[in-house]
């Protein structure tokens, strides 16, 4: 796959195979912590878009 994904499904693919040996629960809590800061950062992320275009925007029609 070309393009800007590229890098994300190397590394994905990286974070897969990198360590079969480790317990499943703890895999399972780390993929709970980046599911939670992927969410949180996408909301702050969306947020803060929505207060700039808010603030740039003009007031008049």
């Amino acid at each position: 796959m070309n393009g800007p994904f590229k890098g994300v499904s190397a590394a994905l693919w990286f974070h897969r195979h990198r360590g079969g040996h480790e317990d499943p629960s703890v895999s399972r809590e780390n993929n709970r912590k980046m599911l939670a800061v992927v969410v949180i950062g996408a909301v702050a992320l969306s947020l803060f878009i929505e207060v700039v275009l808010f603030f740039l925007t003009p007031d008049e029609p």
